[in-house]
């Protein structure tokens, strides 16, 4: 069975004459099908990226150009968030287990836990059974 080359893969056409079940003229069409139509961009695609531990693995140009493209847009999207008036900044957290990047008041994150203090034990509510009985074995 021979192979399938695309137009992209820059190997040239090892295409069957006829498709199966088809004639010539539909595998013309399939070939015309695969176009790429990118609006409003004005950049060019970036010509292939080795990878760093010098393998030969290349990365598509397609990719590549719309990985900048779809970049480019979100950060524009992100700046246009930000100017808008009445809106919180987000919330962007350095370390995301870090008790200093949490959205409460310095009044509450700067206050110190006693040294003897313990979160209960107590299991989280599943709602099968009466509320006031679990709240009441966690005053126990």
């Amino acid at each position: 069975m021979p192979t399938l080359e695309t137009p992209n893969s820059g190997t040239g056409m090892n295409l069957p004459t006829t498709a199966p079940g088809g004639d010539a003229s539909m595998r013309e069409k399939a070939m015309d099908a695969q176009t790429y139509d990118v609006e409003d961009s004005d950049s060019e695609p970036e010509p292939d990226k080795r990878a760093s531990d010098g393998a030969a693995r290349a990365e598509s140009p397609m990719i590549a150009h719309l990985h900048q493209m779809f970049s480019e847009r979100l950060d524009a999207m992100q700046s246009m968030v930000e100017r808008l008036q009445g809106v919180a900044p987000p919330i962007r957290k350095s370390n995301p287990d870090s008790y200093a990047d949490t959205p409460f008041t310095d009044e509450i994150t700067l206050i110190e836990m006693p040294r003897k203090f313990s979160f209960p034990s107590i299991k989280p509510y599943d709602g099968t059974t009466d509320p006031y009985d679990h709240v009441a074995q966690a005053n126990k």
